[in-house]
């Protein structure tokens, strides 16, 4: 054992330059990630306003209880949730549907048609890589069975793409979560700001609008913690157990 410690094999000598070579990313995700959370999170917790020169006052857990009565904050969640499950369901479907269409078809076309889209390509991507792990002798056997292509699809195809098919969905809900960038256009436009006043944008207007920074950031560590989960959830199903043929 002492031997082996002091005389390390090639697997470690690998993992050592593997570690070296991770630093510089741990290192810039942690200033970009992890140190705007922990100061959001500290923020949370006083009465700090965005223009004012008066040191924060220290508030505790006010910016979370006004919250939880904020009817402003639930119209929030609720325009996130629409959002979100009106989202991600049809490009979960879509994209799997987009990727069984296009994983016999030409190269060219395949990458023309993926590259044409944002996150549905993307997503389209990984069920091609899901679809590409089935073997074919298991669509030959359920077609020599008398299968027609759908029950193919529908017995074959879908029970196994499960994996996949979870993976996807985690990813676009993080996704839709995530989502800014339409609701702030459309409000430019004039468009209502009720229906579509998803919870970053109203951390937005929060911090910069009203001016209200410790509010905005308990916003944040609220949207963080629920994006959290399904992050967990996203990392439980990409190390769940692959399916035997």
């Amino acid at each position: 054992m002492i031997l082996y410690l002091l005389k390390p094999g090639i697997e470690q000598k690998k993992a050592r330059w593997g570690l070296i070579f991770v630093i510089p990313s741990i290192i810039f995700f942690s200033l970009f990630s992890f140190y705007p959370i922990f100061t959001a999170f500290y923020t949370s917790f006083f009465n700090k306003k965005l223009l004012s020169l008066k040191p924060p006052d220290f508030i505790g857990f006010q910016n979370y209880t006004y919250l939880l009565k904020s009817p402003d904050f639930w119209n929030s969640m609720r325009a996130t949730a629409a959002f979100t499950i009106g989202t991600f369901i049809p490009i979960v479907i879509l994209s799997l549907i987009l990727a069984n269409f296009i994983i016999s078809r030409k190269r060219l076309i395949s990458t023309m048609v993926v590259y044409g889209w944002k996150y549905l390509g993307y997503f389209t991507i990984i069920f091609i890589v899901g679809l590409t792990t089935i073997p074919q002798s298991t669509h030959e056997a359920a077609l020599i069975d008398g299968a027609s292509k759908w029950q193919d699809f529908l017995y074959i195809t879908l029970p196994l793409l499960k994996p996949t098919t979870l993976l996807v969905s985690v990813m676009s809900m993080l996704q839709c979560l995530k989502t800014f960038s339409t609701q702030y256009l459309f409000t430019q436009g004039g468009a209502p700001l009720a229906p579509i006043n998803v919870i970053t944008l109203n951390i937005y207007h929060t911090a910069i609008r009203d001016h209200r920074i410790g509010r905005a950031s308990a916003m944040s560590i609220i949207l963080f913690f629920i994006m959290l989960i399904f992050t967990w959830l996203q990392f439980r199903v990409s190390h769940s157990e692959e399916v035997s043929y």
